[in-house]
């Protein structure tokens, strides 16, 4: 009585399976709006002609063929799946039958189309779904390898010749008992069985975790996952990183505790279908929305455009970047740019350039290099924060985890594959350990994380912009040491950021005031706010939104919820590069690499690359089609504001004035000739001021002479016109004897020490203590010019 009862539970009446099969044959053969052909008959036909298993019904059809025929089989299917699923079986492979007689391989059915408020998050997952079929929305962080389930077994018994066929079911299965018992080894008459792996019938098998989106998850909260079961054709048909929806039923089993009676179970999903979303993540944009992105943008009424507008889009978002952060104007608009993205070009030989922007600011504390990134999160349609510290090298590209239920191997995407057509914030960079921070080399240039660990062998996607900040080694920045000194990075590394930003806490009374002013704005307006914000169109921030904007001031700022859909807007705009821009990026980036110095970021060839990305991310913030010399100029000054720090042209190699031996010698003649004269007579003073004129021209000839090796010399040195009157004020046996103990001083430092440089106090004091010499900075200046082999500005020498 019991077994019958249990039987009951399990099995379908033969009844209601006949009368779903005669509905589902009608729905397969019926034609839907929006068809011109039977829809299902052409997808049947494909799927045996291509040798698929798996055929998708669509609840919009569904719920079209309820309404024509007065059915409510969409809801029951929903709520109820364990009734439908033979019948939607049977029903299919007759329609194969007579659609495509050629196909001997069975069918079966996945679901697919709104599902309504089963539409959940695995943060949603609870036990009202429970056997209910549930579109699970969210991002692939673990795989586990595919492995055979056995679904029929064939034994052989060699005492009778006979062969045994066993059907095994496991806890996953919605119409059958779970099998209980292990492979049975003998028949009931006690003969030996031996099982035929041949005509024994196995399906892949893969377990797969689904965590919610990183962008829809509550801040401080740990993320939620959930497991899914895909079978057959559904196993290996994600990777970690993907976004997913995976339409399944919702079961529990229970947990794997030894020992113990628990009445805690574990939740999965069984999948019935998957799909792989967009890795961009699209917002839902109206037609009233793109008509205000390009109203923005300039395109006014019958298409025409406004140039002025167009030309100041970039200005108008980069200032609705933070507004309540003073300053950091270039920086924002970088922002603008990094989240616009070039494009990306794969070649025919394989070759894949990136098309993101990476941005790093390193500078002094409170500077809101941490702020930038928040906004960074709020903005970016599809962003993931980590820090430094918070995060190892595996933890942001990939690892192989052990399961520790089955003991087997998985495989754990990272921060940067899970952001994968979005943006990796990366805070405190500089606390990162080095060997976590090679790890992300490949990712940073080829954007993919290749994982090659305990027999597995994997290559992920990770085509994400990095926005990482970092502070100085030495607590503040020293402007006297290259960026990469100061922050402790290895060029190879600085060299795949496009931008990078030196980020000053510069003593200004006037910038300090304007910042006190501005705070203060910001916790006022934090206590007296106002409860409306946007303008009527939804568009611009209302004057009494912003803390330090008045109500007379004409300056815009958009919405952040506007500029999230502008930036999804115009990603998917691919500008083309005119012949007049290329020609203008090509030049500016020449001059760059011959002036390139210690104290600037690396340039590169690479250096191009970023010019042509932040060229194009211009003319997608414009909405253009093509990329027009106005863009390259965009590009150009943001790339020399990023390297030089300033707007203006980069710093032309300047020559110094030379002296040599022989002019030296006639210069002491000279000068010894006019001091005898002048304790003879008095009046020999306009002599050696003509002997003086003479000196000068003769050292000016000689810079000339020696101009093309100076030119060669890089970093800042001392101006043209500086060193002819330092020469006029010191000449003579005084210098002679300073211009010994300079050389000693000067072997010292080459031959001694490792310095590369030192600042012009620090060689005096060492002049002063080891040889007993006071020299004052002007005659160390012209020591200095003596010496081909060096290189020096007003602070600091380079050897």
């Amino acid at each position: 009585m019991e077994d019958s009862q249990a039987t009951n539970v399990w099995e379908v009446p033969a009844a209601t399976v006949a009368m779903y099969r005669n509905m589902f044959s009608q729905f397969f053969d019926s034609d839907f709006s929006g068809h011109e052909e039977k829809y299902y008959r052409e997808a049947v036909d494909n799927a045996v002609n291509e040798n698929k298993k798996r055929i998708l019904i669509n609840l919009d059809h569904l719920r079209e063929f309820d309404r024509l025929n007065g059915h409510n089989i969409t809801q029951e299917l929903i709520k109820n799946p364990k009734l439908f699923q033979q019948a939607i079986n049977e029903a299919l492979n007759e329609y194969r039958k007579e659609v495509n007689a050629k196909g001997e391989q069975d069918l079966t059915f996945g679901i697919t189309g709104p599902i309504g408020d089963h539409f959940v998050s695995p943060r949603q997952l609870n036990t009202r779904f429970l056997n209910h079929i549930v579109c699970l929305d969210g991002i692939v962080t673990k795989t586990s390898l595919v492995n055979p389930k056995l679904v029929t077994l064939v034994q052989f018994c060699p005492a009778t010749n006979q062969r045994l066929r066993t059907q095994f079911h496991d806890a996953t299965d919605l119409t059958a008992r779970p099998s209980r018992f292990a492979i049975p080894n003998k028949d009931a008459n006690d003969n030996p069985l031996e099982v035929e792996y041949g005509f024994s019938t196995f399906i892949d098998h893969q377990i797969i975790t689904i965590q919610e989106r990183p962008e829809s998850a509550p801040a401080g909260q740990m993320p939620r996952n959930c497991d899914v079961i895909a079978d057959a054709d559904l196993a290996d048909a994600c990777k970690p990183g993907d976004r997913v929806k995976v339409y399944g039923v919702y079961r529990i089993l229970p947990n794997k505790v030894q020992g113990t009676a628990s009445g805690i179970y574990h939740p999965l999903l069984i999948a019935n279908s998957i799909e792989v979303a967009a890795q961009t993540l699209q917002l839902n944009l109206t037609k009233s929305d793109v008509e205000n992105i390009r109203f923005i943008a300039g395109y006014k009424e019958n298409n025409q455009l406004d140039v002025e507008e167009n030309t100041h889009v970039l200005d108008l978002l980069s200032r609705s970047i933070a507004p309540s952060i003073y300053g950091s104007s270039r920086i924002k608009e970088a922002i603008v740019l990094m989240l616009a993205g070039g494009c990306e070009t794969n070649l025919p030989d394989g070759t894949h350039i990136r098309g993101d922007i990476n941005m790093l600011m390193v500078g002094d504390p409170s500077t809101a290099k941490s702020q930038l990134l928040r906004h960074v999160l709020n903005i970016a349609p599809l962003a993931v924060h980590t820090t430094g510290r918070g995060a190892s090298g595996v933890g942001l590209t990939a690892s192989v985890t052990t399961d520790t239920e089955t003991g087997e191997r998985r495989l754990e995407a990272g921060a940067m594959v899970i952001a994968d057509r979005g943006v990796v914030c990366i805070d405190e960079f500089d606390k990162m350990d080095e060997a976590d921070r090679v790890a992300i080399h490949e990712a940073l240039e080829q954007q993919t994380v290749t994982i090659s660990k305990a027999g597995i062998h994997a290559t992920l996607n990770a085509r994400c912009s990095v926005a990482a900040a970092a502070n100085p080694v030495w607590g503040t920045y020293n402007p006297n040491r290259s960026p990469m000194d100061n922050v402790g990075l290895p060029d190879s590394l600085i060299s795949r950021f496009d931008l990078l930003f030196i980020v000053l806490d510069q003593h200004n009374p006037q910038v300090d005031a304007a910042i006190a002013d501005h705070v203060l704005e910001n916790h006022k307006w934090k206590s007296n706010g106002p409860s409306t914000t946007y303008s009527d169109d939804g568009i611009y921030l209302k004057s009494d939104a912003i803390p330090h904007v008045s109500q007379g001031e004409q300056q815009n700022y958009v919405t952040v919820e506007f500029l999230k859909k502008y930036i999804t807007h115009c990603k998917d705009i691919k500008p083309t590069l005119t012949k007049e821009a290329n020609e203008l990026l090509v030049s500016p980036w020449a001059d760059m690499r011959a002036v390139m110095t210690r104290k600037t970021q690396p340039i590169t060839p690479r250096t191009f690359e970023t010019l042509i990305r932040l060229s194009t991310a211009a003319a997608k913030i414009r909405l253009s089609s093509t990329i027009t010399e106005q863009d390259a100029n965009t590009a150009i000054s943001l790339l020399k504001f990023s390297v030089y720090g300033e707007d203006e042209e980069p710093p032309k190699p300047r020559t110094k004035k030379l002296i040599s031996n022989d002019d030296k010698k006639k210069k002491s003649k000279k000068t010894k000739k006019t001091k005898k004269d002048d304790d003879n007579d008095d009046s020999s003073e306009p002599e050696a001021v003509e002997t003086d004129e003479e000196l000068e021209n003769s050292s000016e000839e000689q810079s000339a002479a020696s101009e093309s090796d100076a030119e060669e010399k890089e970093g800042e040195q001392v101006k043209e016109d500086e060193l002819p009157k330092l020469v006029e004020s010191y000449v003579g046996d005084e210098l002679d004897e300073k211009r010994k103990a300079f050389q000693e001083v000067y072997k010292y430092y080459i031959n001694q020490t490792d310095k590369v440089f030192v600042t012009l106090d620090q060689f005096i004091e060492t002049v002063e203590l080891q040889k007993g010499v006071v020299i004052t900075r002007d005659e160390l200046k012209i020591l200095l010019s003596e010496n081909k082999n060096v290189t020096f500005d007003d602070e600091n020498i380079a050897f």
